[in-house]
């Protein structure tokens, strides 16, 4: 399986997908176009490939990763060479945190071999010491408090120069958490109240950690604005 030309951008993220969908095969054809669709539609994911910030080494952890989607495109990205500079495969130990039984086995079906998914509470769980940390629309279900405990523990377990990659709704873009009064069925979990913060405020919380925290540009194009923001553990 080779990808296409380095040089045709486009057709080289869709071969990644339809490569990414393929590990889905076997739990049926409409898993299989839901992976698709997401990866095309959300514009997180091909943004994050872009970026070149995918370490090819060190442990990686997806906090709430649903069916194991971005694990299962970085798994086929690292063993198509597709990132890491042409080198096929990496040292990198991918790991996901889910807490729906149901997704983690699907992302654990998907994933056989290629990374490890845990069934568990991402507010409880041991965590390694880790080079990145993917927090993509999840930390909008907690309670503020727990928020901030959660950022502070993975802060705590980051390797000198690894990073924190946090995408989510930005509650700063509609004034004054209009997305708070919002039911959670938008985000999967009909009548749970959501926690939204605004993109400053997401910022200010992970520099109380210690952390140097970038913006970066993100697609707005999908539901609700969106804030992504890259926090680095460099030495004091």
């Amino acid at each position: 399986m080779t990808p296409p030309d380095a040089q045709n951008v486009t057709d080289r993220f869709r071969f990644l997908v339809e490569a990414t969908a393929w590990l889905y095969r076997p739990q049926g054809l409409w898993v299989r176009l839901q992976v698709r669709d997401k990866l095309l539609r959300d514009p997180f994911y091909r943004g994050l490939l872009a970026t070149g910030r995918l370490p090819t080494e060190g442990v990686a952890i997806h906090f709430g990763c649903g069916r194991g989607v971005l694990l299962a495109l970085w798994a086929r990205a690292l063993a198509l060479g597709m990132i890491g500079g042409g080198k096929r495969g990496s040292a990198t130990r991918l790991m996901g945190i889910e807490i729906n039984p149901v997704e983690a086995e699907s992302a654990r079906l998907a994933l056989a071999g290629e990374a490890e998914i845990i069934t568990g509470d991402l507010r409880s769980e041991t965590l390694p010491l880790c080079r990145v940390a993917i927090l993509q629309d999840v930390l909008l279900h907690l309670e503020c408090k727990e928020q901030d405990r959660l950022l502070q523990r993975i802060a705590s377990n980051l390797e000198v120069g690894g990073f924190i990659i946090l995408r989510e709704p930005d509650a700063s873009a509609f004034g004054h958490r209009t997305l708070a009064r919002l039911p959670g069925m938008l985000y999967g979990d009909r009548g749970k109240p959501l926690h939204p913060r605004g993109g400053e405020e997401w910022k200010g919380l992970l520099q109380s950690f210690g952390l140097d925290v970038e913006n970066t540009p993100t697609d707005n194009g999908k539901w609700f604005a969106k804030t992504l923001l890259l926090a680095r553990k460099n030495i004091s």
